[in-house]
């Protein structure tokens, strides 16, 4: 059972008061300042009168960026602003955020089978979403399900919101960054792989760098299996010492083998 009449009406008011909100005005922004740290070396020739030979030098750039949420990426070392995208989705950002002009714009891109295609990894009957008005005094998105028929997106379960709202952000991100708090939340472990699977190769056809956060294994697991062909994962594990945090880089070849051939821990 799907609820009463009363129920389902108290959904629509709720979604319709998460369509009103104006998140953009909220002054709490989320970010992070980023310094780069690339050390080269260079080929330098020095000739004399027995033999010439090669030497090495080495050269050390630094640079810091400023990435805040739904803003440009910003160089320090430059006065004018980057124009690269920049969203972060958090574990919750699913339930309070608005879906219903995200969907819009994903229609008028032509991205909008994608997204469906998404979504029916969570539950195969669904067929198709539409933005529907039934009250004419607020419009949401709808489910268009083969055994439920049109059913109001709330009736459906975190997994689905997540999804979709994961694939509306991809959607509106192209040549951007995207950041993703706990990946794995709220999808199921079978959907995971899949999932996965749509997000590396939108990503790579969208050219956007995806950073994500994870404590969970089988969502290491699921991202390898999901970036098999493409090579381009790479796992930064952090760890306190000496009141600092530390890391340590593991490449998708490495991480590969740690995790299939010795089942080793890599969260800590």
């Amino acid at each position: 059972m799907w609820g009463t009449t009363e129920n389902s009406n108290e959904e629509y008011d709720r979604e319709n008061l998460i369509d009103e909100i104006d998140f953009d005005n909220n002054e709490i922004r989320r970010g992070a300042n980023l310094i780069l740290e690339v050390t080269t070396k260079q080929e330098v020739n020095t000739i004399d009168e027995e033999k010439e030979h090669s030497s090495y030098k080495r050269y050390r750039e630094s640079r810091e960026f400023i990435i805040m949420e739904n803003e440009g990426l910003l160089n320090r070392a430059k006065s004018s602003t980057i124009k690269l995208s920049v969203n972060m989705i958090t574990s919750i950002s699913h339930k309070i955020e608005p879906l219903s002009k995200l969907f819009t714009q994903t229609t008028f891109q032509g991205f909008k089978q994608e997204v469906v295609e998404l979504i029916s990894m969570i539950d195969s009957d669904i067929i198709d979403l539409e933005i529907l008005d039934p009250t004419g005094k607020n419009s949401r998105l709808y489910v268009i399900h083969k055994t439920l028929g049109i059913t109001p997106l709330s009736a459906f379960g975190d997994g689905v919101r997540r999804l979709l709202f994961i694939a509306l952000n991809v959607a509106k991100l192209k040549d951007g960054i995207l950041l993703i708090d706990e990946l794995e939340t709220a999808i199921h472990t079978e959907a995971l792989v899949p999932s996965f699977s749509w997000l590396v190769k939108w990503c790579r056809k969208m050219n956007i760098q995806l950073f994500a956060t994870t404590h969970s294994l089988e969502t290491v697991d699921a991202m390898l299996d999901a970036s098999e062909s493409t090579n381009d994962l790479v796992l930064y594990r952090l760890y306190q010492k000496d009141m600092q945090t530390k890391t340590v880089r593991i490449d998708q070849p490495k991480l590969g083998r740690v995790r299939e051939n010795l089942g080793l821990e890599v969260r800590w």
